[in-house]
């Protein structure tokens, strides 16, 4: 009988558990403070011809998610880069692009190079960043460039510790959705009040009812127990469409988390080399974490290849090296199919964030903290 309170009080020094609770609060916080601001952000996407998102680590998950709202309601181009390659390969943007710079702390190095690179060709800049300190050389300059809006997310507790992103990973896609359908609304091509409606309603009832729910910690302890089996193992994590953004969080916070090596694929790239990885020859099969997307969410195709990578590794993998992560097991979410699809994503990262925690503590590391790298890459 592993005793859950005591691996806490041991390994937990930053008190992970804390911030992981209080997510659906976060995204209160930052609602009630940026009404006005995601109104004005949207507004000046209307005046540009083109929008280039960029982040790193989790906040270059964000976009990845944040991508399939746009493209399903408006045809102005899209981009999602990651920092250090929009840095290293500028030379597109103008004076007509909108880049959004994504920053927890920021003082991302390679988000502030591409900021530069950015406000060096003219470009409308968007920042958007848990930071609340007035500092210069960070993505507060932002706020002082001719054409730039700095977009702040609200944190019960600040900063946020943890080197694996909690509330912030949370607040940051909520407000770029946010911001994005707005923009869409203002186009008017299509309604999207519906959307607006659960994004600000719903949504954050959702997060906390998730961060907070018993059922799920419990299922959270037995699946990390389950894949403390295999710790010496690397890990499959699958997404498809909107939810492989989540894989590469998931993938974000076993790595950081949990100190456990695994990759991110995409759902449907990976059905195309699913015989050649359940080969007899590869005598090794590799633990696969699956992000099932709600019945009904997806088309009927993507349902039967979800069906048939369950199939083949129940008949040629091992069966105890499959997991589903399904949110809707917890909460119940009534709503049209598309915004499902679209919206509900982010409900996917809180049971990754408590295996991971919970894996951690059985392998007897921090959740929060790792001797290699530090919460700030500056």
């Amino acid at each position: 009988m592993v005793n859950w309170e005591e691996l806490e009080e041991i390994h937990d020094t930053l008190n992970t558990k804390k911030y992981l609770l209080a997510q659906g609060e976060d995204l209160e916080l930052t609602l009630q403070k940026n009404r006005d601001t995601v109104t004005d952000v949207a507004r000046t996407l209307n005046f540009v011809e083109k929008i280039v998102i960029c982040g790193a680590g989790d906040k270059y998950a964000i976009p990845l998610i944040a991508q399939y709202l746009w493209r399903s309601f408006s045809r102005k181009p899209m981009i999602v880069i990651h920092s250090k390659i929009l840095a290293e390969y500028p030379n597109f943007l103008d004076d007509r692009t909108c880049v959004f710079l994504l920053s927890q702390s920021g003082r991302t190095k390679d988000t502030l190079l591409a900021m530069k690179m950015a406000m060096d060709r003219g470009a409308v800049c968007i920042g958007i960043t848990n930071m609340r300190e007035v500092e210069r050389g960070t993505l507060f300059d932002v706020s002082t460039y001719p054409n730039g809006i700095l977009v702040r997310t609200y944190t019960k507790y600040y900063p946020e510790k943890p080197l694996p992103a909690t509330g912030t990973f949370h607040t940051t896609l909520f407000i770029l959705n946010l911001i994005l359908l707005s923009a869409i609304q203002e186009e008017g091509f299509y309604d999207v009040s519906s959307y607006i409606k659960f994004q600000t309603e719903q949504l954050p009832k959702l997060t906390h009812r998730l961060s907070t729910s018993v059922e799920l910690i419990d299922w959270s302890r037995e699946m990390a127990l389950k894949l403390s089996n295999f710790k010496q193992e690397s890990f499959y994590i699958l997404g498809d469409g909107p939810r492989y953004g989540i894989a590469r969080k998931a993938m974000i916070n076993f790595m950081e988390g949990s100190k456990q090596d695994c990759m991110a694929l995409e759902t449907e790239e990976f059905h195309h080399n699913l015989i050649a990885t359940l080969d007899r020859v590869n005598l090794t099969k590799k633990f696969l974490i699956l992000i099932k997307p709600k019945e009904g969410f997806v088309s009927e195709h993507m349902s039967k290849l979800l069906m048939e990578i369950y199939t083949y590794w129940m008949k040629f993998g091992e069966e105890e090296k499959y997991l589903e992560i399904d949110p809707f097991k917890f909460v119940d979410v009534v709503v049209e199919s598309t915004l499902g699809n679209l919206l509900t994503p982010p409900l996917y990262a809180i049971p990754i964030q408590w295996i991971t925690y919970y894996l951690a503590l059985l392998k007897g590391t921090d959740p929060g903290f790792s001797e290699v790298v530090g919460k700030v890459r500056g």
